[in-house]
């Protein structure tokens, strides 16, 4: 195992056992040997994010006025340049970690890490030019065995919108570094954006069960749970929708009393079936992970379960009127639809918040 290796492994038993202090020093550590390493950066973040925002300021602070004083005694040191971009990278000044990075590029344009720094604040920036792809390029070629180098054009693909290209670079990423959790996470949110919610889903259980302190996993696993109870929540709303015509609507469309006696029934059957058929879809993707994601929702998101409890609630009010009169039916109907439709508003208030995160 490399020192870097060592290093976050080190890290992340300090940061499991809440020894903040020490998993921060370890990894600053790191960060000054090799400012690029994808997970280093996410160890580092999870560290700072549980210290809060006024120690990651005094880190932030340290560690630019650290990279100033250096290149004030030596200022054509191409990796103190490529330090303060990504320290200026991390406090958002992107105009900043953009020159900084192009000056480290031209001081040593044969290096792959400045070349590699130019890509990745172009990438994060989505201001990606010819310079940006013939940095990528030269990157590439100089260190084609290196997981940063193709962990930086996964990110360069999903700045240009090419989600399958980003996929590969990943896959590639984890076949040097099969332990790269970055990796394994921002596959998994591609996949998620493309509508893979079981795949998804899988993979951010499985990151929870190898740390169940992970907050990157259980915010990633939200966005997996809304988005399915979104679209639940939509089916449901859409079937009940056309279900509501032929009682508003039955003269107009000339139908029977005997017909629409059938709807209800059929209302009921197409709804439970619909959410049967989905979760099985999901399950059928997930794999082994499908137990660990139904029980973890309670654990992730309180406010998506008690929307899917209203869910079940319009479902079983179907169900029940089956057995009941056409105005009862009629009523149900009409407070599904509305229940549904706050439903959704609610999930995307939440959503608001709670974002996923690569």
């Amino acid at each position: 195992m490399s020192r870097v290796g060592r290093a976050k492994s080190l890290a992340g038993r300090l940061l499991r056992q809440g020894r903040l202090g020490q998993a921060l020093r370890v990894l600053l550590l790191s960060f000054a040997t090799d400012p690029f390493d994808p997970g280093t950066r996410l160890l580092l973040s999870r560290v700072e994010a549980a210290m809060g925002p006024r120690a990651q300021y005094s880190v932030d602070s340290d560690a630019l006025d650290g990279a100033r004083s250096a290149l004030a005694m030596s200022p054509d040191d191409a990796a103190m340049w490529s330090q303060l971009a990504s320290v200026y990278l991390r406090i958002h000044a992107q105009p900043q970690a953009r020159a900084a990075a192009r000056r480290a590029q031209q001081l040593d344009p044969t290096n792959w890490r400045t070349n590699v720094a130019v890509v990745e604040i172009d990438a994060l920036t989505k201001k990606v030019t010819r310079s940006t792809r013939v940095a990528m390029a030269a990157a590439l070629r100089l260190a084609p065995m290196a997981p940063e180098v193709h962990f930086v054009a996964a990110e360069l693909a999903t700045a240009r919108d090419r989600p399958r290209a980003a996929i590969g670079a990943y896959r590639r990423v984890l076949e040097l570094d099969p332990g790269n959790v970055a990796a394994i996470n921002n596959i998994a949110v591609i996949k998620l954006g493309q509508g893979r919610l079981g795949e998804s889903a899988g993979t951010f259980v499985g990151q929870l069960a190898q740390d169940p302190t992970s907050k990157l996993a259980f915010a990633n696993l939200r966005g997996v749970a809304r988005l399915a109870l979104t679209l639940v929540d939509l089916g449901l709303l859409a079937v009940i929708s056309l279900a509501f015509i032929p009682f508003t609507s039955a003269a107009a469309l000339g139908l029977s009393s005997a017909l629409i006696a059938w709807v209800p029934l059929a209302t009921a059957a197409i709804a439970t079936g619909l959410i049967l058929i989905y979760v099985l879809w999901i399950r059928s993707r997930a794999g082994v992970y499908f137990r660990r994601f139904a029980l973890s929702i309670p654990a992730v998101d309180k406010p998506l379960v008690v929307f899917a409890a209203l869910i079940a609630a319009v479902v079983l009010a179907l169900i029940v009127g089956v057995f009941t009169g056409y105005a009862t039916t009629r009523h149900i109907d009409e407070g599904g639809i509305g229940l549904l439709i706050l439903v959704f508003l609610a999930i995307l208030f939440v959503a608001n918040f709670r974002r996923t995160r690569a």
